[in-house]
């Protein structure tokens, strides 16, 4: 009995690992993201938020915003409300 109360605590904890990785993901990924952004030389950027799918392999990014830098005023290059990619 032992044996198997080990077991099922492993699986316990081994589940409640990968919820936590999956809440942490979206997290994780906006924070990569915005800092990519921020190293461009001509561009910056933000993100808004980041979803993600895994069931479909895809995810979703709300309000980005890339602006091209060093002119007089920055000059808009790229502005979403909402895009969804899929691999």
């Amino acid at each position: 009995m032992a044996r198997r109360n080990k077991i099922l605590v492993a699986l316990g904890v081994l589940v409640l690992m990968l919820v936590a990785a999956r809440l942490a993901l979206p997290y994780a990924v906006k924070g990569y993201a915005n800092r990519r952004l921020a190293e461009l030389d001509a561009y910056q950027g933000h993100v808004g938020d980041i979803d993600i799918h895994l069931w479909r392999g895809a995810y979703s990014i709300d309000d980005i915003t890339i602006v091209k830098k060093g002119a007089s005023r920055p000059v808009p290059f790229f502005r979403g409300k909402r895009i969804d990619l899929s691999v």
